[in-house]
């Protein structure tokens, strides 16, 4: 895992995917969007718009964007130090959510019995960077106390004025919705 001047890292894996999706910081944010996509899909689907096309970032962009923003639903954060979701994510520093698949099915032995469900997928980013208000919190309470955190500085030149690149941690969740 290590970075370089050039490039950054992706950092993901299964088991991290796994603890995110069990935290009830990330199960209430889905839910809430969750919600969202439901009241939209239904507005889309009487006005036969291309669903596949709907999604949600935090950067602007997607037609849920302005809805989940108005009402002041945040990224997930996970805080928590001791089950290490603190430290590979804490706050969130990017997410993407799109549909990745809706089905209509219809039952065979009842033509007039179908229900659709669709796909979200939801991918977490975090950098592990640092930045001048994460240094502000290492500071030393005075100057004629020891502090032990000249890591955060080094860190902190390396990144900003050695042109080293943090690596990124990336999380990925999928969940099927019954619409």
């Amino acid at each position: 895992m290590k970075t370089n001047k050039s490039n950054t890292y992706e950092f993901s894996d299964k088991r991290l995917d796994i603890e995110v999706n069990k935290h009830s910081n990330h199960i209430n944010f889905k839910n809430v969007v969750i919600n969202e996509v439901k009241e939209e899909i239904k507005k889309f689907l009487t006005i036969d718009y291309a669903v596949s096309n709907m999604k949600i970032t935090n950067d602007g962009e997607g037609i849920l964007y302005k809805k989940l923003v108005d009402k002041e639903i945040d990224s997930p954060r996970f805080p928590d130090k001791m089950s290490g979701l603190g430290i590979m994510l804490n706050d969130i520093w990017a997410y993407e959510i799109w549909i990745k698949e809706i089905k209509e099915v219809i039952y065979p032995w009842s033509p007039n019995h179908k229900f659709t469900y669709l796909t979200l997928n939801f991918i977490y980013f975090d950098h592990f960077g640092l930045d001048y208000p994460d240094l502000e919190k290492k500071r030393a309470p005075s100057p004629w106390i020891a502090w032990d955190h000249n890591i955060f500085w080094e860190w902190f030149v390396l990144q900003h004025f050695r042109g080293y690149v943090p690596f990124i941690t990336k999380v990925e969740n999928s969940e099927k919705i019954l619409l």
